[in-house]
């Protein structure tokens, strides 16, 4: 099984189906995965934008179908830009600065 992480600007590219020949060939067979900040980013613009009940269902059916990647340290020099998800999600921080 090979997972490819995909940045939000990718996954956000999926969600809303503008998907090229490019991309699509790079991403077949593969398990797709997103990080914390994806998904935090992604549930935020659903808010933001006042994201209706039926895109809020196409989301979480995507969703379902990724791999979370969770439970990894994430080693930043902008430890204060994650110190929330630390304290409420329990992001385990290598904090360099």
């Amino acid at each position: 099984m090979s997972i490819v992480v995909l940045d939000t600007d990718v996954a956000s590219a999926i969600l809303r189906g503008r998907v090229d020949e490019r991309l699509r060939a790079r991403l077949t067979g593969r398990t797709l995965g997103i990080t914390f900040v994806t998904l935090g980013e992604l549930t935020k613009w659903t808010v933001v934008r006042s994201w209706g009940p039926r895109r809020l269902a196409d989301l979480a059916r995507w969703r379902r179908g990724l791999v979370l990647l969770h439970r990894l340290p994430l080693a930043t020099y902008n430890g204060k830009d994650y110190a929330d998800f630390a304290e409420h999600d329990r992001l385990r921080l290598l904090d360099l600065a």
